[in-house]
């Protein structure tokens, strides 16, 4: 309990230590190469099954004598300007495509299975960022017209204020999605 009686959930976390530090390289803008002159640290959120987990992740920051322009080493595993790593917003978008789950009940999975708990909103852009690559092209309709069964129902569901129509094939062989293997 806190001084004023108010209750305080404390639980035991992580700190891991990343370093992703480069000697040299490429500059953003220009493509020449650039050498490292000082460190920076950003701070992540990343999944664990036992605790919450907090990344300290040094990166080296460059300069390029070429475009006078300073910029810093990217990790592979951390979109630019995140707090949560691309493991965080794989889970999360695999909970919406390959589970079916509303997004709106995300937040709580990941909380629940990961100690993570990005926002409905972010999840939402995650998987409009994911759904910008799938292709629904000539290749997609001709899956769709040679596994169409001919019969469709057809659902809304509501979530709060946003309402999402499904149109289901019953009859599909397998999960009618077609792009779980994709993920």
């Amino acid at each position: 309990m806190a001084e004023n009686g108010v209750r305080v959930n404390q639980v035991q976390f992580a700190v891991r230590e990343v370093v992703w530090t480069l000697l040299w390289a490429s500059c953003d803008r220009c493509h020449q190469p650039a050498q490292q002159v000082w460190h920076a640290e950003r701070l992540a959120i990343d999944i664990d099954l036992d605790h919450p987990v907090l990344l300290l992740v040094w990166v080296s920051v460059h300069h390029c004598p070429s475009c006078d322009h300073y910029f810093r080493a990217q990790p592979t595993f951390l979109r630019p300007d995140a707090s949560y790593t691309n493991r965080v917003v794989k889970k999360a978008v695999q909970s919406v495509y390959v589970d079916g789950m509303a997004m709106l009940r995300v937040a709580n999975r990941l909380a629940r299975d990961f100690w993570v708990r990005p926002s409905e909103a972010m999840i939402r852009v995650w998987c409009h960022r994911y759904s910008q690559g799938l292709s629904l092209g000539e290749a997609y309709q001709q899956w769709v017209l040679k596994e169409f069964s001919g019969v469709l129902c057809v659902d809304e569901v509501y979530q709060n204020d946003l309402a999402l129509l499904l149109a289901v094939d019953p009859v599909a062989r397998d999960d009618g999605r077609g792009w779980n293997n994709h993920l």
